[in-house]
């Protein structure tokens, strides 16, 4: 990907077109780093949350799992959009199918608390279990200290 010489030359505008370009040849690394791109204010390059949400979506599409988790962070702090928990909770399974543990993590607590979803305790658990098998450190303590609820 050619991004990378211009992020080096700190030509952003450059590297969000081409991150931009790869995206559109369906390319799901490019969309999701299309999508950081617009998150932080960058020389030249403004923050963008509709765009960033836009690329995320085609990540998430190409099966770029932290894509999905992203996107659902986007839903859940209305960056973008408004607040929306249930699309929020619908991006994490995204991408906790997809083996993210990001994703499954957050989704457990969407689950505990009843965020966008109807609180299950259960599930919850079973989620924490899965994010902490993927790597999720907080999800495994969460279960190593028992303060699932």
């Amino acid at each position: 990907m050619i991004p990378q010489k211009y992020l080096l030359n700190l030509n952003y505008v450059k590297a969000a077109e081409y991150y931009g370009q790869a995206c559109s040849n369906k390319d799901g690394l490019g969309c999701y780093k299309a999508a950081e791109m617009y998150l932080k204010e960058y020389a030249g390059l403004e923050v963008d949350y509709e765009k960033s949400m836009d690329y995320y979506q085609k990540a998430c599409e190409l099966s770029i799992s932290a894509g999905c988790t992203n996107l659902g962070i986007m839903y859940e702090e209305g960056k973008g959009d408004d607040v929306d928990l249930e699309m929020a909770a619908a991006y994490y399974g995204l991408a906790c199918n997809l083996k993210d543990a990001n994703g499954c993590y957050y989704l457990g607590i969407a689950y505990e608390k009843g965020l966008g979803v109807e609180k299950e305790e259960q599930k919850s658990k079973e989620l924490y279990r899965v994010a902490c098998s993927l790597g999720q450190t907080d999800a495994c303590g969460s279960i190593i200290n028992n303060t699932i609820k």
